[in-house]
């Protein structure tokens, strides 16, 4: 076994602020939120599954969010290309019909991370990083291993970032209790990442995903950025520090 990331390694460097005193990014989960420089790790993964990984999603992804240097080429793809819908400060855009944008490989890295949040518990702080999906996480093995089609009970949105300069966060998989299904999410630099899994979810939730809707719909919404950035700004004055926390 390899010492394996929850969240990719490039995932963090990308998020470091060399210019400030304290150059490590927020790291926000359940009922934390913290600067540091250690990432979620452990061993789980063979190698062979750690390239599959790597090559089916996490590479391209990390090539395409935004990057330090000001570059964000999912975004720009959709920029320049004709949106579906626009309405209430939401633009949509069908990314399947973008050839700059590979809408399996943002697909694959999404449930990879989701699976390892729910395959394994995750030493972090003094406590452990793990979601629960029960029946559903052999779908979602069985879908990495590339052997069935998006799990059934799924719906899968993307998010991307409006906004010219973002925030050193990266927030790791949480999930909470909606009616009849759960709402599973994570977010890298410049996307988030939404999975809602049950039996009850709404019917729109499917028809506008990412997955498995064929459009792979991606929405870009100034307004719920914002919406986000004040949920998250209180949200990290309430928080502690787990117990055992390292800023280093």
């Amino acid at each position: 076994m390899h010492d394996s990331h929850l969240i990719p390694a490039g995932a963090f460097k990308i998020l470091r602020a060399a210019s400030l005193p304290n150059p490590n990014p927020v790291i926000i989960g359940e009922d934390t939120a913290y600067t540091s420089s250690k990432q979620v790790s452990d061993y789980l993964l063979c190698k062979v599954c750690e390239g599959r990984f790597r090559v089916n999603g996490e590479t391209w992804v990390l090539a395409n969010c935004y990057r330090p240097d000001g570059t964000f080429l999912l975004r720009q793809a959709l920029l320049s290309s004709q949106p579906a819908a626009s309405g209430s400060g939401t633009t949509v855009y069908k990314a399947a019909e973008i050839p700059r944008i590979d809408c399996q490989k943002l697909i694959y890295f999404a449930v990879s991370v989701f699976w390892r949040a729910g395959a394994h518990e995750w030493p972090w702080q003094g406590g452990y990083v793990h979601s629960g999906f029960g029946s559903y996480l052999e779908p979602m093995r069985l879908f990495l291993l590339e052997e069935q089609s998006f799990p059934a009970g799924m719906a899968l949105s993307v998010w991307v970032s409006s906004l010219d300069q973002f925030l050193e966060i990266t927030e790791l998989p949480t999930a909470a209790k909606a009616g009849g299904y759960h709402i599973h999410r994570f977010k890298i630099a410049g996307l988030a990442f939404i999975l809602f899994v049950g039996g009850r979810i709404p019917a729109e939730f499917i028809r506008t995903s990412a997955a498995p809707a064929p459009e792979c719909f991606i929405p870009i919404s100034p307004n719920h950025d914002i919406e986000e950035l004040i949920k998250m700004s209180k949200y990290v004055r309430s928080v502690k520090p787990p117990k055992g926390y390292e800023d280093t």
